[in-house]
C-alpha cells in the first residue's frame, strides 16, 4: 500500500512538473531554390500554433551551393490588442560543431519581431534555428511566422566570366588610348 500511494505521489509531481515546463516542437524545414530567378534559397517556419511558453527548433541541412551568406526574420500573429506572441531569444545553432552562428536582434526583449544574419555556412554541417518565447498578456493562444534566405555561392564560371569580362575592358581602354596617342 505504502509503495503504492509513493508512486502514485511521484507520478504526481512528474506530471505537475510536465504540465509547468515550455512546449518544445522540431520541424525540418526545406528551402525553396530560386536562383534560376536572380534569387537565392528561401525557407519559411513556424506556422505552428501558440498556446502557452515554447522553444521551437527548425532544422536543415544546406546544399553545397547553399555555402553563401544570409539571413532571417520572424514576427508575431497580432490581435485586436497587440502581438499575440512575444520573443526572447532567436538563434542559429551550427549542432555538428555545438557552436552558436549567429543570435537574433530582438528589441526590446521580450519582443514581437526579430532579424538575425550570419555568414557562410558549413555545407557539411547540421543546423537549428531556435525560437523560443512565450504568449503575450492577455492572449491564451497565438502564433507567429519567420522566414530564412540564404544567398547562393557563385560557380567557377561566373568568376571566370568576370575576369573574360574586365580583360576585355582593359584591352578596349589600353588599345583606345593607344590610338588616342
Amino acid at each position: 500500500m505504502r509503495k503504492t500511494i509513493r508512486m502514485m505521489g511521484i507520478a504526481l509531481v512528474v506530471w505537475g512538473l510536465s504540465a509547468g515546463a515550455a512546449s518544445s516542437a522540431t520541424t525540418v524545414i526545406s528551402f525553396t531554390d530560386n536562383t534560376l530567378s536572380g534569387g537565392g534559397f528561401e525557407a519559411t517556419f513556424g506556422t505552428n500554433p501558440v498556446l502557452g511558453a515554447f522553444v521551437d527548433h527548425f532544422t536543415f541541412s544546406p546544399t553545397a551551393a547553399m555555402a553563401g551568406s544570409g539571413g532571417g526574420s520572424l514576427i508575431s500573429g497580432f490581435g485586436f490588442t497587440g502581438p499575440s506572441v512575444l520573443f526572447t531569444s532567436y538563434d542559429l545553432i551550427d549542432t555538428t560543431a555545438a557552436v552558436t552562428v549567429a543570435s537574433g536582434v530582438l528589441f526590446p526583449i521580450p519582443s514581437f519581431t526579430g532579424v538575425i544574419a550570419f555568414s557562410a555556412l558549413d555545407t557539411t554541417h547540421e543546423f537549428d534555428l531556435v525560437v523560443t518565447g512565450d504568449l503575450a498578456p492577455n492572449f491564451n493562444s497565438g502564433s507567429y511566422t519567420g522566414n530564412l534566405s540564404i544567398s547562393p555561392v557563385p560557380e567557377p564560371e561566373t568568376y571566370a566570366m568576370l575576369l573574360v569580362g574586365l580583360g576585355l575592358i582593359g584591352f578596349a581602354a589600353r588599345r583606345r588610348n593607344r590610338n588616342f596617342n
